[in-house]
């Protein structure tokens, strides 16, 4: 909703010092205050189309991509200025914008059991994983992209983990817990990360592999899997993993085998035939089919030499993609893994169990 309060400029000149010299306009970006105004309207406006509310991160990379802004800290600031200005005239929805970190809670409640049917109504849906061969969850670091993937799956029932960066390890053992529900239950389990592509977000991709590996492979459930590998399974697994083959073949060539390690080896091959992290976002062919706007990569990352060394010393993030960029990623990814027939015979009996609820109001009328 656009509600006024005060009259704030919304024209005039900018000029910026920049954290540091932009090869375009080195120390300082000069601007237009109006015409920066304007680029926001256009991008919120866009954003709103669509259904979506940005944060002010997202709003700002959006302004990078289109390269209304240099990318710098100090520009960012400065936009949060800009956009409170334009909130406070009335220039841009009070709506449009979200603050993930300060969400009131009201507890649930019902005015009647009418209203909690017509609700039921607006709001029923069955668990579109029933009859899926493949479990799949939804992962990412950045919670500014979060309610952009959440649209992305609600269709298919899929949890969507939002990290914050690394993953604690009390939800690394939840993700366990529940991923070995659905492994014993014969079926695969799959995550789709999505991240930043800078030191960090590459290396969360390595970290969740390792550590879900590690329970299932060291836990209560290590004889599942040791049970579980059959010939070729040892075979194939071994040829796509040379450094776990070789690790085998020390152990068992060892003078004396060391028999909890060996189980614990052998568990670990079993375990990648049931579990997959696949990294859907953000490659290097999405960054250039997108032209995404670089960052400086973080040297104080301890992961940041590796990077340098096979990317530059740029990095990128997710919040630049647009939200249609972002859906078509996604639902790609989801085309890999998600049996549509399935889909089709929960999504109809979905359907006729509505209208049975449907008919229950109308028999209270």
């Amino acid at each position: 909703m656009k509600e006024k309060f005060e009259n704030r400029r919304l024209s005039g000149a900018l000029r910026i010092k920049l954290e540091r010299d932009d090869h375009s306009c080195g120390k300082y970006w000069e601007g237009d205050k109006a015409e920066m105004v304007r680029q926001m309207v256009e991008i919120t406006n866009d954003y709103k189309s669509q259904g979506y509310r940005l944060t002010l991160r997202q709003l700002y990379y959006q302004m990078v991509s289109r390269n209304y802004i240099p990318n710098d800290q100090n520009c960012y600031g400065k936009l949060s200025s800009v956009l409170d200005d334009c909130r406070y005239s009335g220039v841009i929805d009070w709506d449009i914008i979200e603050d993930r970190g300060r969400v009131p809670f009201t507890p649930y409640y019902e005015n009647s059991v009418a209203d909690a049917l017509e609700k039921t109504v607006r709001w029923y849906a069955l668990d579109k994983k029933i009859g899926q061969p493949v479990y799949t969850e939804l992962w990412t670091e950045k919670d500014a992209i979060s309610s952009i993937l959440k649209q992305s799956v609600e269709d298919y029932t899929i949890t969507v983990g939002i990290n914050k960066g690394f993953a604690s390890s009390t939800a690394m053992y939840e993700a366990y817990t529940r991923f070995m529900k659905e492994i014993k239950n014969r079926r695969k389990v799959v995550v789709l990360y999505f991240g930043d592509h800078d030191p960090s977000g590459l290396d969360m991709i390595r970290d969740i592999q390792a550590r879900l590996e590690g329970f299932m492979a060291k836990g209560r459930h290590q004889s599942f899997f040791v049970n579980d590998l059959d010939t070729d399974d040892l075979e194939n697994i071994l040829y796509d993993n040379r450094e776990l083959a070789d690790r085998i073949d020390k152990c068992i060539s060892a003078k004396r085998v060391d028999e909890t390690l060996k189980r614990t080896l052998f568990a670990q091959i079993s375990v990648k035939k049931w579990f997959e992290v696949k990294h859907i976002g953000l490659t290097m062919e999405q960054i250039e089919e997108f032209d995404l706007p670089p960052n400086p990569a973080k040297f104080s990352d301890p992961r940041a030499k590796k990077y340098v060394q096979e990317h530059g010393d740029v990095s990128w993030e997710v919040d630049a993609l647009s939200p249609t960029a972002i859906l078509d990623i996604v639902r790609t990814s989801l085309d890999e893994v998600i049996d549509y027939d399935a889909l089709e015979k929960i999504k109809q009996r979905e359907s006729d169990e509505i209208e049975y609820i449907r008919s229950l109001i109308k028999n209270m009328e």
